[in-house]
């Protein structure tokens, strides 16, 4: 069965008895139970089914929808315009138990790719919304033993859907899972749409960025990293390209995206062993040996990614992965380039204190969110 949250529908539909002989009815259907009211009322359903398991089956050209159980058609169904037939047939479909997430959303061009899924731009049929799917094949993952990170992604995005999200209030800098499908080869995440790509997109397109607006940009980012944190999720791969934005401009709206490589910290506890992460981006506690580590290396992600944003260029870098880690590991970078005479002394210290290799030193998220430069109206340069 996919995992879903499906809101409660109802309309007028025909109920075709025989041909020419056709019954407007109320049908309300709410998650898999199917109500029949009669035409002008809704006190008393006239009868109540159980659609799980229930075979489903239409015709495009006459709007009819067919309901099937154990081989015996229960009813018929006949909506008035398209519009309508296509959201009662991916509705049922739904209820119905239909495994295939290709019978609810059209599937259209990639948007990104990995090891073992591909990210691609999919319409959701009858409402035509926009959304990304994440499709993960269980084959690949298990050739590269990735089995358990993936079942880990899974179980995650299902935690972070449950957070509550706020109605005309400030939105969680995190992306919106709706829906998961998990079949025996590969598995569907049905994900919201960021129409403004990358936050690596986004600074290609505006290479010119102020102090403020790089500023309000890192709050969401941070944000986003303190409730994991909370959640005791520790994301591990914060990079650009893992970071969506829902406009195409400065200033930007942006949510924390792909929890391949994220895993719980259970007791706050500095408990995580793996080598993982993107070599411009990794901690240096990560590439120690025997290495433990904790929440500590979000913020140094964090780091790199402030530092693209106020100069373009990485921290640490070199003309290997060898050289770039060796960097990494020292921790040793310089603010002598022109780009840092636009940036103030707080925003540098601000810096400074994420790229910190003591993670006794390194800022917590609710310490960077509590932080002069992002609470300060006033900020200072020297000349």
């Amino acid at each position: 069965m996919p995992y879903y949250s499906s809101n409660a529908i109802e309309g007028r539909l025909l109920k075709p008895k025989i041909a020419f002989r056709k019954k407007k009815r109320l049908i309300r259907l709410n998650s898999q139970r199917l109500e029949v009211f009669e035409n002008n009322s809704k006190e008393e359903p006239i009868s109540i089914y159980d659609v799980l398991g229930w075979d489903v089956s239409f015709s495009e050209h006459l709007r009819t929808i067919k309901l099937s159980a154990d081989g015996k058609l229960i009813m018929t169904l006949q909506a008035s315009t398209y519009n309508e037939y296509n959201l009662w047939l991916g509705r049922l479909f739904k209820a119905c138990g239909a495994r295939d997430l290709e019978y609810f959303y059209e599937l259209k061009e990639i948007l990104g790719e990995g090891a073992f899924a591909i990210v691609k731009l999919a319409i959701e049929r009858g409402t035509e919304e926009q959304c990304a799917v994440k499709v993960i094949d269980k084959n690949k993952a298990e050739k590269l033993n990735s089995k358990e990170s993936l079942n880990r992604e899974l179980d995650i995005m299902i935690k972070l859907c449950s957070i509550p999200r706020p109605h005309g209030g400030r939105p969680i800098p995190i992306i919106e899972m709706r829906e998961i499908y998990d079949l025996s080869d590969r598995v569907y995440i049905v994900m919201e749409y960021m129409q403004g790509g990358t936050l690596e997109d986004a600074m290609m397109r505006m290479a010119l960025r102020t102090e403020r607006q790089v500023r309000t940009t890192m709050s969401e980012i941070v944000a986003a990293v303190e409730k994991l944190h909370s959640m005791k999720i520790v994301h591990r791969d914060l990079k650009l390209k893992n970071i969506l934005c829902t406009n195409a401009n400065f200033p930007l709206e942006v949510k924390i995206a792909d929890f391949g490589l994220s895993n719980y910290v259970r007791d706050g506890s500095v408990a995580l062993k793996s080598h993982v992460g993107s070599p411009h981006y990794v901690a240096p506690e990560v590439l120690k040996k025997d290495c433990k580590y904790g929440p500590e290396v979000d913020l140094w992600s964090c780091g790199v990614v402030l530092h693209l944003m106020f100069t373009g260029r990485y921290p640490f870098d070199g003309g290997t992965i060898k050289e770039i880690l060796e960097s990494v590991a020292r921790g040793d970078f310089k603010m002598d380039s022109p780009a840092w005479k636009l940036v103030s002394e707080e925003g540098k210290e601000f810096l400074r204190k994420l790229l910190t290799v003591d993670i006794r030193q390194r800022m917590t998220a609710t310490d960077a969110l509590n932080h002069v430069w992002m609470t300060s109206d006033r900020l200072t340069r020297r000349s």
